[in-house]
């Protein structure tokens, strides 16, 4: 590229710069933007991998378990005789499991937490500690015990190595190592089969699941696994064991006085089985952000070990499931039926990102990801405004990210999206809280952030634009 042409691209970009900050300069005029330090450790798992129950799993994507303490205290809601609270986006069940620890402090009496999740494996993790804690169990450990024996000692073959190539790259597994992982499942179905309780056996999973990446040469980083070659793996039945102990040590002695579920299914329509309208006290959530994490990809060792997905069809159809938040794949489907005035209103919304978007080899990808962003999370605004009672709150929490690179670079603030979103489904924006200021190396934004947004539902009768 020649130096006139060189100019003419970065005065081009530069000016889609400055429409793309004076769109978000425009957003922000109608939100109460506060800076909060009380907030800025708990929008990360601060603490998380300390904790009884939370730490089964580390979920690096999480929020702090003291986020929802918090929030519930700030809007009083632990005056509640029985709070109901929604998560659309489970992810390791933080928000269920931290309203159960609510309970057993007595900040709350009794509550009914139901969350939505899609990822098959992060279910199993999300569902199992919520019903760890409803009905405790005192068998888990001696099965756990059995089932590594069974595996020790060969007295069971290994289920077949799954069709995913990263299992059949032995730079990346021991071949011995994950036929002990392998043997392991098998060995957990067959005491499913002769009688386990669903409990017992799917706790058995949730450790054999967390064993996978120690047990491998990989490391999750960000957005992928990694290959690290020094890495000390650690030995599977050992690793399994060890986790073993660890979720009998945590489990509570007597059952926690909290009702509801963890439900398979999909969080932006709250379906199967919705939450009867009008009955939520608090939808509390934190979206996939738009930062290029393919969620199906990062968690895939864990959900093809234990059998969630056995082929590259099925890998992409889960992929399709979740929230159109990286442009790794393009997603062609039938987009809800919106009124006039709501699809006027995401065209407006997107738009100057659409133009911000530089061309060349992700043009496509990037464009059909950031309105397909917008539209899931109006889904979920509004399937959320349905659940709550009037009065009712909406918290999420949410980072803006930066994408391209060079003087291609645009910033997507989904803080501010989301919230022009919520308030066209008919929720008032109470406050948006800035948690922390992030730092890119060579980009600088006051709109580079992670922010905890406070919203409600009015008690009026203004007519919702919930279509």
């Amino acid at each position: 590229m020649n130096e006139a042409r060189l100019t003419t691209s970065v005065s081009r970009m530069s000016s889609r710069s400055r429409a793309l900050t004076a769109h978000y300069e425009a957003l922000e005029r109608h939100v109460t933007v506060r800076r909060n330090f009380d907030y800025e450790q708990l929008v990360v798992p601060n603490g998380n991998g300390m904790e009884a129950i939370h730490r089964w799993f580390h979920l690096k994507e999480a929020f702090s378990r003291r986020l929802v303490a918090r929030v519930v205290k700030d809007l009083r809601l632990d005056q509640d005789d029985r709070l109901r609270i929604l998560d659309p986006f489970a992810g390791s069940g933080t928000t269920a499991i931290a309203v159960a620890e609510l309970i057993q402090e007595r900040t709350l009496k009794r509550a009914y937490a139901l969350s939505y999740e899609c990822n098959p494996f992060l279910h199993l993790v999300a569902s199992t500690k919520l019903r760890a804690l409803q009905t405790p169990t005192t068998s888990f450990l001696s099965l756990a015990q059995r089932v590594a024996a069974t595996a020790a000692r060969d007295r069971i073959a290994p289920v077949p190595i799954p069709s995913l190539a990263t299992f059949h790259n032995d730079d990346y597994f021991d071949r011995a190592d994950l036929d002990r992982l392998l043997q392991l499942r098998a060995a957990i179905e067959e005491a499913r089969q002769r009688g386990a309780s669903e409990l017992d056996a799917d706790l058995a999973l949730l450790c054999l699941g967390g064993s996978v990446e120690p047990v491998s040469a990989l490391r999750r980083d960000g957005r992928a696994l990694r290959y690290v070659p020094d890495k000390r793996a650690t030995r599977p039945i050992s690793e399994f064991l060890r986790r073993a102990e660890q979720v009998q040590l945590d489990i509570p002695r007597r059952s926690t006085a909290i009702t509801g579920r963890v439900q398979l299914g999909d969080g932006r329509t709250l379906r199967p089985r919705p939450p009867t309208n009008g009955t939520v006290d608090l939808v509390l959530f934190s979206p996939p952000y738009p930062n290029n994490i393919d969620y199906t990809e990062v968690y895939k060792l864990e959900a093809w070990l234990l059998g969630f997905i056995t082929n590259s069809a099925e890998f992409t159809r889960q992929r399709m499931k979740s929230v159109y938040s990286h442009p790794s794949i393009l997603r062609f489907e039938t987009e809800p039926s919106l009124t006039a005035s709501l699809r006027q209103t995401v065209d407006e919304l997107v738009e100057p990102l659409l133009d911000a978007v530089p061309e060349g080899r992700y043009h496509t990808a990037r464009r059909s990801m950031l309105s397909g962003y917008a539209t899931d999370m109006l889904t979920t605004l509004q399937s959320s405004y349905r659940a709550l009672r009037p009065g009712g709150h909406l918290v999420y929490v949410v980072g803006n990210s930066v994408h391209g690179s060079g003087n291609d670079r645009f910033l997507i603030a989904a803080d501010l999206l989301i919230a022009r979103l919520a308030t066209a489904v008919g929720f008032e924006i109470e406050s948006l809280e800035v948690a922390r200021e992030l730092r890119r190396r060579g980009f600088e934004s006051r709109f580079l952030r992670e922010s905890v947004v406070f919203a409600r539902r009015p008690t009026g009768r203004r007519r919702p634009a919930v279509s």
